[in-house]
C-alpha cells in the first residue's frame, strides 16, 4: 500500500481527527517534509504551483507542499473556510472563485502576509465581517464580483492598507457606508459595476485619495455628487441620469468620462469643470441637436462618442468649432440624423477616425469627409450606385483609406466594377426639363404681372370719367359752317377747357369740352339713352367781326361772345359755362328770323375720341 492509499481516501472523508493524525505522520515519514497532491489536483514543485480547479472538493486540502505560493481551488464546493489556510505563509495567489462560499470570518488570511491576489469571485458571498481581511498586508488586488453583497458596511476593508484593486462588481450593493473605504489610500481601482446604487454621495469617495479609475456603470443613479482631485476616468453609463448639474462632477483631472446610455436631453454644460477630458461618450442618450459650440468648453477632446441616439436628427454647422484635437468620432447607428453639414469637419485637422455605419444615408460626398481621414467605417450606409460613389470607390482601389463595411444596392464596393458607377442620363434631362419649367413659370408670371399693372393703372381714369358721365355716349348733328370755314368740315364753336377759360383745354381728368352751335330744326340728342338728359340750351348767336352774315355766307365765322369766367365745380358739370350769345338773324334785339339756335356742350375723352369729319358722329365717352 502506498502513501496515496492512505492519504486519498482521508480527504474523500474529511478531516476528521484520526484523519489528520494519520495524515501528519505520513508526511513525518516522507523525506525532507514535502507534502502531498491532493487526488485529482495537479502540483508542480518547482513552479511551486497547485491546481485543484473542478476537483469536487468541499474543503480546502490540508496537507500540500507548505512552500506552495500558488493555489487555484476554483470550482470546486468549498462552502467554508476554516484555518486551513495558516500552514500556507508562502502563498501569492490564491483562486477561490466559483464555490458556495456564503460569509467571510474575522482573521480567517491572517497568517497569510505574502499574500498578493485573491480572488473569491463567484461564490454566494451576502455578508463580509469586520476584520475579515485583516493581516493581508501584501494584498493588492481583490475580487469580490458575481457575489450578493447588498451593503459594504463601516470599515469592512481594514488591513487592506496595500490595496490598489477592487471589483465589486454583479452584485447587490444598495448602500455604502461613508466609512467603507476608510483606509484605502492606494486604491486605484474601484469597480462597483452592475449594482442597485441610486446615487453616489460625495462622503464614500472622499478617503479614496489615491483613486484613478471609478466604474460606477449600470446602476440605478439618478445624481452623483463626485470631488476627487486624481480620478481620471469615470464610467456612468447606463445609468438613469437626465441631467449633470454644476456641482455633480468636480473632477479637473478627469481625461475620459463615459455617460453613454442614460436619458440625457444635453451633453455636458460649460459649468462642469473638466478642463482635462480627453475622452467622452455620450452614445444611447436622448439629446436630439448638436448646436453650435457644444463642445467648446472641452478644447482637449480628442474622441467624441455619439453613436446609437434614438432622437439625433441635426448637427449644428458650427458644433465641432473648437475641437483642433479631435481624432476620432462616432455617429454610427443615429437613425434619424440628417446629412451632415459639409464644412462640419473644417475646424478638426486632425480627425482621422470616423465612423458613419447604420445610418439612412444614401449618398455620401467626398466634400464632407476631411483630407486627414484614414479610417472609415460605412457598415449598412444603404448606398445608391452611381457616379457620386467614384470617389469612394477610386480611395479604395488605391488603398490610401481603411475602408470598413462600403457597399452600394447591396454589393460590397470592392467587388464592383467602375461601370457600375455610371450616372443615369434620364436623371440630367430630368434636371434640365425641370429648370425649364421653372423659368417658363417665371416668365409668365411677370407677363400677367405687367398686364395686371397696366390695367390697375387706366381702371381709376376709366371709372371717374364713368362716374361723371351718366352717357354711354352722345350723338351730334353738325351744323352748316359758318363763313371762312374750311369746305367739307364740321363746324364746333371754341371749345372751353378747365375752370371756364375760354380757349379749350383739357380738366384735370382728361376730359375736353367743346360748345357747340346747332340749329334746332337739325336732329341730334344728347344720347340715346333714355335715362340720360340732353345739356343743351337755346340763345342767340353773334357774329364776330369779320361779319354778319348769317350761317353759310362767305366770310362769316360763328363764335362765342365775351363771358366772365364761372367756376368749374357747380354741379360736378361745365354747364354753367354756356351763356347767351346773341342770335345774328334777331339783330340787337333778339329774334332776326325767328329760327332757335341750339347750343350742346359736348364732353369727350381726349385724345381716345376727337371730333371727326363724320356727321353725326357718336363719341363715346
Amino acid at each position: 500500500m502506498g502513501v496515496n492509499d492512505v492519504i486519498q481516501p482521508a480527504y474523500a472523508m474529511g478531516p476528521h481527527p484520526w484523519t489528520v493524525v494519520v495524515a501528519a505522520l505520513v508526511l513525518a515519514l516522507l523525506p525532507g517534509g514535502e507534502g502531498m497532491c491532493p487526488p485529482r489536483c495537479s502540483c508542480n514543485s518547482a513552479a511551486a504551483m497547485v491546481s485543484c480547479s473542478g476537483s469536487g472538493l468541499s474543503h480546502v486540502p490540508h496537507f500540500m507542499d507548505p512552500y506552495t505560493q500558488r493555489l487555484d481551488l476554483s470550482g470546486n464546493t468549498i462552502a467554508k473556510l476554516e484555518s486551513t489556510f495558516s500552514n500556507y505563509e508562502e502563498l501569492v495567489r490564491v483562486n477561490l472563485s466559483s464555490n458556495n462560499l456564503h460569509s467571510l470570518g474575522r482573521n480567517q488570511f491572517s497568517m497569510l502576509t505574502q499574500l498578493t491576489v485573491l480572488d473569491l469571485s463567484g461564490n454566494r458571498l451576502s455578508k463580509i465581517r469586520q476584520g475579515a481581511f485583516a493581516g493581508l498586508h501584501s494584498l493588492h488586488t481583490l475580487h469580490l464580483r458575481h457575489n450578493k453583497l447588498e451593503r459594504l458596511g463601516a470599515e469592512v476593508f481594514t488591513g487592506l492598507v496595500g490595496l490598489e484593486t477592487i471589483d465589486l462588481s454583479y452584485n447587490s450593493i444598495s448602500e455604502v457606508d461613508p466609512e467603507a473605504f476608510l483606509h484605502l489610500r492606494r486604491l486605484s481601482y474601484l469597480c462597483l459595476a452592475k449594482n442597485s446604487l441610486t446615487m453616489v454621495g460625495p462622503d464614500w469617495p472622499a478617503p479614496l485619495s489615491s483613486l484613478v479609475t471609478l466604474d460606477l456603470s449600470q446602476n440605478l443613479i439618478k445624481r452623483t455628487f463626485l470631488t476627487s482631485l486624481t480620478l481620471r476616468e469615470l464610467d456612468l453609463s447606463d445609468n438613469m441620469l437626465s441631467s449633470l448639474p454644476p456641482a455633480s462632477l468636480s473632477l479637473p483631472s478627469l481625461s475620459s468620462l463615459n455617460l453613454a446610455y442614460n436619458k440625457l436631453v444635453l451633453p455636458p454644460s460649460a459649468s462642469l469643470p473638466l478642463p482635462s477630458l480627453h475622452t467622452l461618450s455620450l452614445s444611447g442618450n436622448m439629446i436630439r441637436h448638436i448646436g453650435p459650440s457644444t463642445f467648446a468648453h472641452l478644447p482637449s477632446l480628442s474622441s467624441l462618442q455619439l453613436a446609437a441616439l434614438p432622437r439625433l436628427e441635426s448637427v449644428a454647422p458650427l458644433a465641432l468649432r473648437e475641437l483642433h484635437n479631435l481624432s476620432s468620432l462616432s455617429l454610427a447607428s443615429c437613425r434619424h440624423l440628417h446629412p451632415l453639414p459639409v464644412d462640419l469637419f473644417s475646424t478638426t485637422p486632425r480627425l482621422s477616425s470616423l465612423d458613419l455605419s447604420h445610418l439612412r444615408w444614401t449618398s455620401l460626398p467626398s466634400s464632407l469627409l476631411p483630407g486627414s481621414l484614414t479610417s472609415l467605417r460605412v457598415e449598412g450606409l444603404p448606398l445608391a450606385c452611381d457616379c457620386s460613389l467614384l470617389w469612394l470607390w477610386d480611395l479604395q482601389q488605391q488603398h490610401r483609406l481603411q475602408l470598413v463595411g462600403a457597399q452600394c444596392d447591396g454589393t460590397p464596393l470592392d467587388q464592383l466594377q467602375v461601370d457600375g458607377l455610371a450616372c443615369n442620363q434620364g436623371d440630367y434631362l430630368l434636371v434640365i426639363a425641370g429648370l425649364g419649367g421653372v423659368m417658363a413659370v417665371l416668365i409668365l408670371a411677370a407677363i400677367v404681372g405687367a398686364v395686371v399693372k397696366c390695367y390697375v393703372a387706366r381702371r381709376p381714369l376709366h371709372s371717374s370719367a364713368a362716374t361723371k358721365l351718366q352717357c354711354d355716349y352722345l350723338q351730334y348733328s353738325t351744323v352748316p359752317p359758318p363763313p371762312g370755314s374750311p369746305p367739307a368740315k364740321p363746324y364746333y364753336s371754341t371749345t372751353v377747357g378747365h375752370s371756364g377759360l375760354v380757349g379749350g383745354g383739357l380738366d384735370g381728368e382728361g376730359l375736353y369740352y367743346t360748345l357747340q352751335p346747332v340749329y334746332s330744326s337739325s336732329s341730334g340728342s344728347a344720347s340715346s339713352d333714355p335715362a340720360c338728359t340732353s345739356s343743351s340750351y337755346s340763345s342767340p348767336v353773334q357774329y364776330s367781326q369779320y361779319g354778319h352774315q348769317p350761317p353759310g355766307q362767305p366770310g362769316a365765322v360763328l363764335q362765342a361772345g365775351p363771358a366772365p369766367p364761372q367756376p368749374f365745380s357747380q354741379h360736378g358739370s361745365p354747364l354753367h359755362l354756356l351763356h347767351t350769345m346773341a342770335d345774328p338773324y334777331e339783330g340787337p334785339g333778339g329774334g332776326h328770323s325767328g329760327t332757335q339756335k341750339k347750343r350742346t356742350l359736348v364732353k369727350y375723352r381726349y385724345p381716345d375720341v376727337l371730333p371727326s369729319d363724320n356727321a353725326n358722329q357718336n363719341y363715346y365717352v
